[in-house]
């Protein structure tokens, strides 16, 4: 199946179920640092336009939330949530035009949340880098210094 930005593709297919909201909770509070927290560096690779923050964006959307069936959820600080829930709230607006490409990078943190019998325990972090795809595909990138720093984070990542 073929993916092209727009109104017809915004429509969840008719396979997928659909959960209704009874129970969930909405948990994009500060993440609090466990003791010995790991963090994961975790990336998309794409060029620019490849849908990598939408596609982030609506990750988050699902997994943000606390549900009964889920045994865990993704906590993040408030402008990361902001943002990802702009970008979300944009591609589910059938009137509205798709996302800008990014232009400048971000760094976006989330704290994996697993239930336990006496709260949530917080086993990890991810950190994700947003970046101009172009950084990927302009031949004169690897000389600038913006470009270099983004691109050895890239290198560097756990996932």
């Amino acid at each position: 199946m073929s993916f092209t930005p727009g109104a017809a593709s915004r429509a969840a297919p008719p396979d997928l179920p659909v959960e209704e909201p009874v129970g969930w909770t909405d948990v994009a509070d500060e993440p609090s640092p466990g003791p010995g927290l790991g963090t994961f560096e975790i990336h998309a690779l794409g060029p620019s336009g490849a849908g990598k923050t939408v596609y982030m964006a609506a990750l988050y959307a699902q997994m943000r939330i606390r549900r009964p069936s889920s045994t865990f959820h993704l906590r993040s600080d408030f402008a990361s949530s902001s943002r990802l829930n702009a970008v979300y709230n944009e591609i589910q607006d059938s009137t509205a035009d798709w996302p800008a490409s990014t232009k400048v990078s971000a760094e976006w943190e989330f704290t994996a949340c697993m239930r336990s019998d006496t709260g949530d325990f917080e086993p990890l972090r991810f950190r994700y880098l947003d970046y101009p795809g172009g950084i990927l595909t302009n031949p004169r990138g690897s000389s600038m210094p913006e470009v270099q720093a983004n691109l050895a984070r890239l290198r560097s990542a756990n996932a």
